[in-house]
């Protein structure tokens, strides 16, 4: 029996701590999208600070996944999402990541990319 094995026979699934921020930064994503169409043309002080606590608690879901380990292809799918969200949840294309001076980063949004064409394809954000 692999370590592996072991793991997901005695205790939680592989990635169930980055699974589980997964759900919560869709759930997160969805209810800053329903804020921020809410307030989009309110131009209150009140609005701004209730658009920017749904955006904080977006960013700080993200912040959690990019310090959680991912091991399997669901974890990183978990990564992409949250990269995606980074981006504005604008689909990664290569073509507007010409634009980035940096190959590195191309190279990392295109891995993330392949990750969600791999794992259903990248229409699934809120």
């Amino acid at each position: 029996m692999t370590r592996n094995q072991s793991l997901q026979a005695d205790g939680p699934p592989p990635d169930h701590a980055l699974l589980d921020l997964g759900e919560r930064l869709l759930d997160y994503w969805r209810l800053q999208n329903e804020v921020l169409a809410r307030t989009k043309d309110d131009t209150s002080k009140e609005a701004d600070r209730e658009a920017e606590r749904a955006i904080d608690l977006v960013s700080g879901i993200v912040e959690k996944i990019a310090r959680t380990p991912a091991t399997t292809l669901e974890g990183f799918r978990v990564k992409a999402l949250a990269l995606r969200w980074c981006h504005n949840a604008a689909e990664i294309a290569e073509d507007t990541l010409m634009e980035e001076p940096c190959t590195d980063m191309r190279l990392a949004a295109l891995i993330a990319r392949d990750i969600l064409e791999a794992t259903g394809g990248q229409g699934n954000v809120p």
